[in-house]
Formats: structure tokens, C-alpha cells, sequence
């Protein structure tokens, strides 16, 4: 999967005092609630633009899946969102695509892009995952400020029994 963009959240000191006051398996627990909440509003925006394109099989669509990212670490979750498997495609829907016919070895960049003239025509790009991310990004904000303050105050609760 392709990374599309990033949203980082910065100032929220009031959540980030009270998110210290709790043991690091628990921060660790409750900013990957967050992160995911965040996430999942960004898919279901996705998931809504696709159903507007003219795609036959739903194959993209069904494939938008959020992926706890290798690089997350207790304090900075990363997640990625995109099409996997059947929706493979999903970044020549985004970007567009030129057809350049029936593949030939030892081709050179300037033979290719003849034959591309040739052979096809330039597919224009149809947007489907970064409208969605930029206008969901304030609600993301929200949705996590929302996770965030649910799950530390559970949280806490329990700490406190």
C-alpha cells in the first residue's frame, strides 16, 4: 500500500498530561484507539467517493483496509490506509494511467513513450483517496480528541479500583 498523506496532531497538552499519569502499556493501548478512530473516518470518506466512480466489480472499494504500520512506536502509532489485494489497481484509479501496448525487453525510455502514443491513450486520473483525507482531516482531529478522552477516563477508572 502507498502512503497517501500524514495528519499529525499537536498542542492537545491538557490529553497529553493526563495521558502520562497512566503506565506505558495503557498510553500505548489508548493512542492506538485513538489512531485507529482517526483512521477509520479517513476509509469511510474513501469508501464513499469510490461508490461514485463507475468501477464494475467493488473490488477496490471492499479492499480499503487500515494496517497498523511496522514503524509505530508506544508514543507515535502509525497506521495506512489503502487498497490491498483485489484493489490493487487503486493507485492507477487515484493518479491515471497511459496503456503503452504489448511489452518488449531492452525497450528505451523514448521507445516506451512512443509507444505509448502509439499503442494508447493517457487514462486521466479519478481522485478518490485524497479528497477524502482532506476533508475528514478536521474530523479526524475530533474523533480522536473524542477516543482519546473516552479511553483515558475508562481507563483511569480502572487504574483506580
Amino acid at each position: 500500500m502507498s502512503e497517501y498523506g500524514t495528519v499529525e496532531i499537536k498542542g492537545l497538552r491538557e490529553l497529553d498530561n493526563n495521558l502520562k499519569q497512566l503506565p506505558l502499556k495503557i498510553q500505548k493501548k489508548v493512542l492506538g484507539q485513538a489512531a485507529r478512530a482517526g483512521a477509520t473516518v479517513i476509509r469511510k470518506e474513501a469508501r464513499k467517493n469510490i461508490k461514485s466512480l463507475p468501477e464494475k466489480t467493488g473490488n477496490l472499494r471492499k479492499s480499503i483496509t487500515i494496517v497498523k504500520n511496522r514503524r509505530s512506536q508506544p508514543h507515535n502509532p502509525i497506521f495506512t490506509i489503502g487498497p490491498s489485494g483485489k484493489g490493487w489497481y487503486g493507485h492507477l484509479v487515484e493518479y491515471g494511467f497511459c496503456a503503452t501496448g504489448p511489452k518488449k525487453k531492452g525497450l528505451t525510455y523514448r521507445e516506451s513513450r512512443g509507444r505509448a502514443k502509439k499503442f494508447g491513450k493517457h487514462t486521466p486520473g479519478r481522485p478518490w483517496f485524497r479528497p477524502a483525507f482532506d476533508t475528514t482531516v478536521k474530523k479526524v482531529i475530533e474523533q480522536m480528541g473524542k477516543r482519546l478522552g473516552i479511553a483515558i477516563e475508562r481507563e483511569a477508572v480502572k487504574l483506580a479500583r
